[in-house]
C-alpha cells in the first residue's frame, strides 16, 4: 500500500513533460499538506486492520499448543477438566465459539482494503473441531478411570470376603477387613457418581450407550449386600465353626485315648530295654503336638462359650512321659561316664 502511495507521488519527479521540462518535479513540494493527508490517512487505515485482527487472536491460540515447547492441547484438558462441571462448560463454551466464528463475514471492507476470512474461519473451525474430539476421548478417559477404581475394589473387596474362617486369628481377620471395606463404601459410590455422570455425557454427546458398566454395576450390588448381610453371614460362620470344634474335640478325645493306650503298652519300663531312650524321645515328640493341639482347642472352646472338654488324660500323659524321659536321660547320662571310665 505505502509503495503504491510512493509510486503515486514520485510520479512528478519521473514525468519530464515535453522538452524535458521541470515543471512537474516541483509539484510534490507544492502538495505538502496533502501528502502528510494521505500518509495520515494510510496510518489510521491500518491502525483500523490491526485492531480488526487482534479480535480473532483469541480464536487462534489453540493453534500454538503443542508449538514451542508448549503443552499440547490434550495435556491442557486432561491437567484442567477433573469434573463433570469442566466437560458441560467447555462443551457450552464450543457451541458458543462455533456460532460466533459462524457469524464472522466472509469478506470484511474497511475503506478501500477488503480481509477476507475464508482462512482464518477454516483454521478456527478443525480447532474447535479438534477440541470437541479431546473432550470426548478425555471425558471417555476420566469416566474409565472411575470405573476402573470400582473394579478394583470390588476385586480386592470381593476376594477378602470369599476368604475361609476357620480359625479364631482368621474372624478377628475378617472382622478388621469388613471394618475397612466399609469404610471405604463412601468413597467408591462417590466414584460411581462421578462416572455415572460423566458417562451419561458421553452418551450425549456421542449419541451413543457410552461405557457398558452393568456388570460391575450388578457386583457392587451383590457386593453391598454381603457387606450389609456379613454380621449374619459372620453369624452362620461360627455356628459352623462351632461344630466343627466340637468335631475336633470329639476327634482328639479318641487320638488321645490311642495314643495312651499305645504308651502304656509299649513303654520301656524296664532299663535293659533296647532302644528305650530313642522310643521314649519320640512319643515325646508326638506328645508335644498333641499338647500343643489341646490348648488350641481349649481356646476355641472358650471362645465360642462351648463346654471346655476333660483333658486329664492329657495331663497324667504329661506327667508320665516327662518322668519315663527324665529317667532314660539320667540313664543315658550314666551310660556315657561308664562308657569314658571304660576307654
Amino acid at each position: 500500500y505505502y509503495a503504491k502511495i510512493k509510486d503515486f507521488m514520485t510520479f512528478p519527479n519521473r514525468f519530464r513533460g515535453v522538452g524535458n521540462n521541470t515543471f512537474f518535479a516541483k509539484m510534490p513540494g507544492h502538495n505538502e499538506r496533502g501528502i502528510n493527508a494521505v500518509m495520515q490517512h494510510a496510518s489510521s487505515l491500518f491502525r483500523k486492520i490491526e485492531k480488526t485482527l487482534k479480535k480473532f487472536n483469541p480464536m487462534l491460540v489453540m493453534g500454538r499448543c503443542g508449538t514451542n515447547g508448549a503443552p499440547t492441547l490434550e495435556e491442557i484438558v486432561e491437567s484442567c477438566l477433573t469434573e463433570v462441571q469442566h466437560w458441560e462448560a467447555n462443551i457450552r463454551l464450543l457451541k458458543q465459539k462455533g456460532k460466533e466464528i459462524n457469524g464472522v463475514d466472509t469478506f470484511i471492507r474497511i475503506d478501500c482494503i477488503t480481509l477476507r476470512t475464508a482462512g482464518l474461519k477454516g483454521a478456527v473451525e478443525e480447532h474447535l473441531s479438534k477440541l470437541a474430539q479431546i473432550l470426548n476421548s478425555t471425558l471417555k478417559r476420566s469416566a474409565h478411570t472411575h470405573l476402573n477404581k470400582i473394579n478394583k475394589f470390588l476385586d480386592e473387596g470381593s476376594e477378602a470376603m470369599d476368604g475361609n474362617v476357620t480359625k479364631l486369628d482368621e474372624i478377628a481377620k475378617a472382622n478388621a477387613k469388613h471394618t475397612a471395606l466399609t469404610k471405604q463404601r463412601p468413597l467408591i459410590e462417590v466414584e460411581f457418581h462421578h462416572f455415572s455422570n460423566k458417562n451419561r455425557l458421553l452418551q450425549n454427546l456421542t449419541n451413543s450407550a457410552g461405557i457398558p458398566f452393568h456388570d460391575t454395576k450388578d457386583r457392587w450390588d451383590g457386593f453391598v449386600n454381603r457387606l450389609e448381610g456379613y454380621d449374619k453371614e459372620m453369624e452362620d460362620k461360627l455356628d459352623d465353626m462351632k461344630r466343627e470344634v466340637d468335631q475336633q474335640v470329639q476327634a482328639f478325645l479318641k487320638e488321645v485315648e490311642r495314643f495312651s493306650n499305645q504308651w502304656h503298652e509299649l513303654k520301656p519300663k524296664d532299663t535293659k530295654a533296647q532302644n528305650g531312650a530313642k522310643f521314649v524321645a519320640e512319643k515325646k515328640e508326638q506328645f508335644e503336638k498333641l499338647k500343643t493341639q489341646s490348648k488350641e482347642l481349649v481356646e476355641q472352646c472358650n471362645y465360642f462359650q462351648l463346654d471346655e472338654p476333660n483333658m486329664d488324660m492329657v495331663t497324667d500323659l504329661d506327667e508320665d512321659i516327662e518322668s519315663f524321659a527324665a529317667m532314660w536321660a539320667l540313664m543315658g547320662d550314666f551310660n556315657a561316664e561308664l562308657n569314658t571310665l571304660e576307654e
